[in-house]
């Protein structure tokens, strides 16, 4: 059986910096303009460092630039989330070059390379140079390559006895089209563009300011030329004095749909929430079994909160002068427009466009924390606003190299948590007494407990992302009066049964970086995503457990930290009597230790847990 096949668009675009907020907000509205596309590369981004974030519309955007200077250099890759899903590795090679490795089909592997030569105005040495950089970064073999970006080279038509390139162009060739062409003979690499006749109008992708020199130095490289369908200039994007370049790509590849993206939470009301589960409860079976029983509430609450999730209105971020300013320079067509003075207006526009976005961004925020502040949900107000989500590029590993790829980038965090997290003793594994008997509750007891769960239910927040279940908090808040007993049934038989299942101990975790190094995992601090429902009988645990202590003043009035009533204030307090007298009399030194476990939490043995609670007797 033939492999499957899909055909996927791979584009370019010198968008002249995407640094400034309204730079970025004016590209995505562009691009709204496409029917689809599934890779962007992008020269001169102007973006400083090399950095991955996840933007609003739900694409990703890598980026590759220098660390300080970032004036008239970066090369990024803009990534649907389908394709995002087949990413293997980055690459940031430097401001210039910028490669994605993508997984296909059968052991297939895709590479795509984001370039931006020097200009023309360069030292030929310049470009030598980065013709030999971007050579030492195809230098590992894959199955299909493809190179694309701003080369800053007219390569001209095919000449005698030359088999990588094409027979049309837009221009003559220049001297860095020379340069450009025995790299790719070099190679084996077929410059696409020439392969396809297509109208003058159809071919150039730069105009100089005075719009009377016209050129085709953004390119399409593959080392297949099988693969590539057809190569076209589009004229659907502007605010650049480059055109966009779609290189049309067939191979075999199956792609995930993936859910819409959102930035911003879906909205929940009570009432349709409780009403919702009141009548999915009763057409729940009886349960054979408290695993049977918890799958069901499990599955009542994703449906209820599936039906009843309600997405929030947003605030446009451009206003309707911005979009018509936009609709307008793109009927100029860069100025190129016939008109005596079509070049002065094409500019003007452009200046009042961007100045009308930064008003509009300006307006947007203002108008999102004001409504944020009157509702009290800052958070909501401030995930609102943000423009994207910076994600994990690379980390350092102990013994100085960089992970590479995100299969690397994942074992090094694998390793880094398995180490931080093993125990001197060997795996923790605790026998339970056999003479200990959990005999079935009495109706009190297990009405005891539904109130325990109703009232740790209610103090979960409800802005909080879900665990593995994908449950919202708000969904069980709303809805715990219905089915707490029910629930404590079920964990009172899984603790019965000592059978608790996989699926509801498994967290997932995200990292977030405090400060410091970036490439060091030390800087990141993990969180732990409960299932829902567990995180509720977690938390009546944690309950019990300090009643239990405070109760039996098992704890020493020194320890204030996570104990109710108390304050380090205090602490604080007579630490600065103790100081007040040690200057009155000076005679009398004073010494103070001041102690900062490393990863106190994350380190303490599981043993010495069970040692203490058995010691107090909470057990």
């Amino acid at each position: 059986m033939a492999p499957l096949t899909k055909i996927f668009n791979v584009m370019t675009f010198n968008c002249k910096s995407l640094r400034a907020a309204d730079r970025l907000i004016s590209l995505q509205s562009e691009l709204t303009r496409l029917k689809k596309f599934d890779v962007l590369g992008l020269a001169e981004t102007w973006t400083p460092g090399q950095t991955c974030s996840r933007l609003t519309c739900g694409k990703y955007l890598y980026n590759s630039g220098k660390q300080r200077d970032s004036r008239y250099s970066g090369v990024g890759l803009l990534i649907s989330a389908e394709m995002n899903q087949k990413v293997v590795g980055v690459k940031y090679v430097s401001d210039r070059i910028i490669q994605v490795l993508m997984k296909l089909r059968a052991g297939k592997t895709l590479r795509i390379t984001q370039v931006y030569a020097p200009q023309s105005g360069r030292a030929e040495e310049e470009y030598e140079m980065f013709l030999d950089q971007l050579s030492s970064s195809l230098a590992r073999p894959v199955t299909h390559d493809v190179i694309l970006g701003d080369f800053n080279a007219s390569t001209g038509p095919r000449q005698n006895g030359e088999q990588f390139i094409g027979k049309y162009s837009f221009d003559s060739r220049s001297d860095s089209g020379q340069l450009l062409y025995h790299f790719c003979a070099s190679h084996q690499l077929y410059l696409m563009n020439g392969f396809f006749k297509k109208g003058r109008n159809r071919r150039w992708t730069w105009h100089s300011p005075d719009r009377n020199v016209l050129k085709e130095i953004d390119h399409v490289l593959s080392k297949k030329k099988s693969i590539v369908e057809d190569v076209t200039v589009l004229s659907k994007v502007s605010g650049s004095d480059h055109r966009m370049v779609r290189a049309t790509v067939k191979l075999p590849l199956k792609v995930n749909r993936s859910r819409p993206y959102t930035h911003v939470k879906p909205d929940y009301d009570r009432l349709p929430l409780l009403f919702t589960m009141i009548e999915h409860l009763r057409q729940l079976p009886i349960a054979q079994s408290p695993i049977e029983e918890l799958n069901q509430l499990k599955q009542a609450l994703l449906s209820t909160a599936k039906h009843c999730a309600r997405q929030p209105t947003l605030h446009a971020r451009l206003s309707p002068l911005s979009l018509s300013l936009m609709e307008r320079r793109r009927m100029m067509k860069h100025g190129l427009t016939n008109g005596r003075f079509a070049l002065v207006e094409y500019a003007e526009l452009c200046k009042l466009l961007r100045k009308s976005i930064k008003n509009d961004l300006n307006n947007y925020y203002v108008n999102v924390m004001e409504k944020a502040i009157e509702e009290n949900r800052l958070r909501r107000g401030r995930s609102e606003v943000v423009q994207r989500q910076n994600q994990m590029v690379h980390l350092q590993r102990p013994d100085g190299t960089i992970t590479g790829s995100v299969a690397e980038l994942m074992d090094e965090t694998t390793r880094f948590y398995n180490d931080l997290y093993s125990s001197e003793a060997g795996t923790f594994a605790h026998d339970r007494d056999p003479n200990v008997l959990i005999n079935r509750i009495t109706a009190d007891e297990l009405t005891a407990a539904a109130d325990e769960l109703t009232a740790a239910a209610r103090r979960m927040k409800t802005n909080t992302a879900p665990g593995a279940d994908n449950i919202p908090s708000k969904a069980v808040k709303s809805t715990i009066s219905t089915f707490a007993g029910r629930l404590a049934d079920a964990f009172y038989g899984l603790l019965e049964e000592d059978n608790m299942p996989p699926e509801l101990l498994h967290a997932k975790t995200i990292l977030l970086y405090k400060k410091g190094n970036r490439l060091d995992i030390g800087n990141y601090r993990p969180i732990s995503l409960l299932p829902v429902l567990y995180k509720i009988f977690t938390r009546v645990v944690a309950d019990r457990v300090r009643n239990a202590a405070e109760n039996d003043d098992a704890l020493p009035p020194e320890q204030a930290g996570f104990r109710r009533t108390y304050s380090t204030v205090d602490h604080i307090h007579s630490l600065n009597q103790l100081f007040e007298k040690s200057r009155e009399f000076s005679k009398m030194p004073l010494y103070v230790v001041f102690i900062d476990f490393k990863k106190a939490f994350d380190s303490i043995e599981l043993q010495a847990i069970w040692e203490a609670l058995e010691k107090y007797v909470l057990m």
